[in-house]
């Protein structure tokens, strides 16, 4: 993993899974009990195994984690990118081709367009879930709403009932 990525994929994380990944050894695979203990004794504060474990899952999911052996996790090595020895006179002719590569600002504004039309499409997909979420939600409020409805006229009847039984 090159340094670029490394710190792209931690700016995702959050401060709690920063410092588990700062725990998290690079040479030899841990198990959760043995990073929050390190936690713990770097910064002094105790975090819940749990968290801990939810926090190691995302450092996983990112990438900068591995399982090694069944539930022993360690810290992916970050590198430099190894780059080809070139030829010492390609070093004028690579300078053109890096001008013509470099966009114009129209370009750039472009590419800025459409990856907000992306994310804005993004945004509506999520919207979309989250109303059928709420959806569910409602139809289970009123599901609940009806059983218990149904309970307390059960409960008035036992009530009535036990109310006539002569002791």
């Amino acid at each position: 993993m090159t340094p670029a990525k490394q710190q792209a994929a931690l700016q995702g994380c959050t401060a709690v899974a920063r410092k588990v990944y700062e725990a998290t050894p690079i040479q030899e695979a841990w198990q959760p009990i043995q990073i929050k203990n390190a936690l713990a004794a770097s910064t002094r504060s105790s975090t819940d195994l749990h968290v801990v474990r939810g926090c190691i899952k995302a450092l996983k999911e990112a990438g900068l984690v591995r399982e090694r052996p069944s539930g022993h996790f360690q810290r992916i090595e970050v590198r430099e990118p190894t780059t080809n020895p070139q030829e010492p006179n390609m070093g004028a002719t690579t300078s053109a081709p890096a001008k013509a590569a470099a966009k114009s600002p129209v370009e750039l504004l472009a590419d800025l367009a459409h990856q907000t039309a992306a994310t804005g499409r993004q945004l509506l997909h999520l919207s979309r879930q989250i109303e059928e979420a709420a959806l569910v939600v409602a139809q289970e409020q009123e599901s609940t709403a009806t059983k218990l409805q149904g309970l307390n006229q059960l409960q008035t009847l036992l009530k009535s009932l036990s109310q006539e039984v002569p002791a």
